[in-house]
């Protein structure tokens, strides 16, 4: 349940990160490499789960430099957790409450 969808370039901008690929395509939730689908952000940082990162069907994956993952779209960045953090907080803000006097 996103609220705010973002482009793949926005996202790699927020994170210093290297688009590969359509940087225009919309991405509404982050996700595991196993469960995306269409519209999800993934990522892998782990050379033993780059194979299967060929495998996802997530619209974009984010990765180390110079990896050889062959999806689509993906980001580069230095590091693929941190991005991802940063990606998810974006993409899933936290709901601002108000501050309430309980009488």
């Amino acid at each position: 349940m996103s609220l705010t969808a973002r482009t793949v370039s926005e996202l790699a901008a927020l994170v210093g990160g290297r688009v590969c690929g359509d940087g225009s395509i919309s991405i509404q939730s982050v996700a595991s490499l196993e469960s995306a689908g269409a519209g999800d952000i993934a990522y892998v940082e782990d050379q033993k789960l780059f194979a299967s990162a060929n495998q996802t069907r997530a619209s974009c994956v984010i990765t180390p430099s110079s990896v050889n993952v062959k999806v689509p779209c993906r980001i580069e960045v230095k590091n693929p957790k941190l991005a991802f953090a940063l990606m998810a907080e974006a993409l899933h803000p936290s709901k601002q409450r108000l501050p309430d006097i309980h009488r």
